[in-house]
C-alpha cells in the first residue's frame, strides 16, 4: 500500500480501517496507527502472508502428532515491512497492536482451536493469545515469528475426572498453558511452587528471554530456567536478598495474586475498576504488599473468596485454584472488549 493512498484514506476518515480478506485469514489494517508507523523516508508498506513451505508443513505436523493434537489448515507466517523511497525494505520487528489477523480455519464449529507460534529452535508450539471478536472467530495481534499453527486437541488428566478444577485444567493444557506431571496425571491439590507458577504466566503471556545473565544461583540447567528467567525480566517475580529463587517453594495465595497482577499490567490489560464494598471476612489478614494487586483482581471480577467469604491469602495455592485462575483470566481477556 502507498503512503499516498493511507494519506487519501485518513482524509477522508483517520478511523477507518482496511481488510484484507485471503485464503489463509483475514487482516484487518487500522488506517491510522499503520500511517503513524511509517518514518518520514518511508514509502510504501507491504503486509505479507505466506502458507509454510512443503518442509516446514511436515515439521509442524510432526510436532503436533507427538503432542497429541491435530493440525487444522496449513502453518503460516505474517510479515509487515516498510519500502523507503530508495527502495531499502525495512521489516517492522515487532509489531504492537498494529494489525489484526483472523485465521481461517476457526469457525462456530471449532472455536475452541488454539493458535501457537512455532518455536523452531526447540521444536515447542507457544500459546498466541487471541481475542474472540465476534461469536465462533478469534483474532490475534500481528507478531513477526518464523510461522503461527492452528491447534485442536482435548488433552485429559485421569486424576481429574469429576474434579470441580477439571474444566479449567484441561482449557489451559490446550492453551499450551499447563501441564501434567506425568502419567497422565495433574495433581489438582498439591500445592503450586515458584517455578510451576514462573513458567505457567510465560506460556500464557508469551515473554520471551532477552539477558544473557543468569538472575538466580539456583535455576540454572533445569526444565525450568528459561521460564524463570523471561519472568523476571518481565518483572512478574523477584529472588531472595541471598540470590536465590527458591523455585521447588510453595506459593502462597497472596504471592500468586501479586505475580498475577503484575503479569496482567505488563501485558497492557486494562482491569475494569469497579467498585467493591464488602470487604473479605479476613481482609485484616491480607498483607500490605498483597493489597493492591488483590483490589485489582477482584475489582476486575477474577477473585472469588470461600463460601464464607474468605480469601485466606496465607494459605498455599492448590494447582487447582491456580488452573481455575487462569482459566478465568483467559476467558476475562479472551471476550473483553
Amino acid at each position: 500500500m502507498k503512503r499516498t493512498t493511507l494519506d487519501q484514506l485518513r482524509k477522508i476518515d483517520d478511523a477507518m480501517v482496511v481488510t484484507w480478506n485471503t485464503p489463509l485469514g483475514t487482516m484487518v489494517l487500522p488506517i491510522a496507527e499503520i500511517g503513524d508507523t511509517l518514518s518520514g523516508s518511508s514509502d510504501e508498506i507491504i503486509l505479507s502472508i505466506r502458507a509454510a513451505s512443503d518442509k516446514d508443513q511436515s515439521k509442524v505436523e510432526s510436532m503436533a502428532f507427538r503432542l497429541g493434537a491435530t493440525l487444522q489448515g496449513r502453518a503460516f507466517s505474517l510479515s509487515m515491512a516498510t519500502v523507503g523511497k530508495g527502495g531499502n525494505t525495512e521489516q517492522l520487528v515487532p509489531v504492537q497492536a498494529l494489525v489484526q489477523f483472523r485465521p481461517s480455519g476457526i469457525s462456530g464449529s471449532n472455536h475452541q482451536v488454539t493458535v501457537a507460534t512455532v518455536n523452531e529452535a526447540t521444536d515447542e508450539f507457544i500459546y498466541a493469545f487471541t481475542h474472540l471478536f465476534e461469536p465462533g472467530s478469534k483474532e490475534l495481534t500481528l507478531r513477526t515469528v518464523p510461522l503461527y499453527a492452528l491447534l485442536e486437541m482435548t488433552p485429559s488428566f485421569v486424576d481429574m475426572r469429576g474434579h470441580w478444577a477439571e474444566g479449567a485444567a484441561e482449557q489451559l493444557a490446550s492453551r499450551l498453558i499447563v501441564q501434567g506431571t506425568g502419567q497422565g496425571k495433574y495433581e489438582p491439590a498439591r500445592p503450586v511452587t515458584r517455578a510451576e507458577l514462573a513458567s505457567m504466566l510465560v506460556r500464557m503471556f508469551g515473554w520471551t528471554e532477552k539477558g544473557t545473565s543468569e538472575p538466580f544461583s539456583d535455576v540454572a540447567s533445569q526444565w525450568y530456567s528459561k521460564q524463570v528467567h523471561s519472568a523476571y525480566e518481565a518483572g512478574w517475580i523477584q529472588g531472595y536478598a541471598d540470590g536465590t529463587f527458591r523455585p521447588d517453594a510453595h506459593v502462597i495465595r497472596q504471592e500468586l495474586f501479586v505475580m498475577l497482577a503484575r503479569a496482567l499490567q505488563s501485558a497492557g490489560y486494562e482491569a475494569n475498576e469497579k467498585e467493591m464494598h464488602n470487604p473479605y471476612a479476613d481482609q485484616s489478614s491480607i498483607a500490605a504488599w498483597a493489597e493492591r494487586a488483590i483490589d485489582q483482581l477482584r475489582n476486575a471480577g477474577l477473585l472469588a473468596g470461600t463460601p464464607d467469604n474468605k480469601l485466606e491469602p496465607a494459605r498455599y495455592a492448590t494447582r487447582a485454584e491456580l488452573a481455575v485462575l487462569l482459566a478465568r483470566v483467559t476467558g476475562v481477556m479472551e471476550t473483553d472488549q
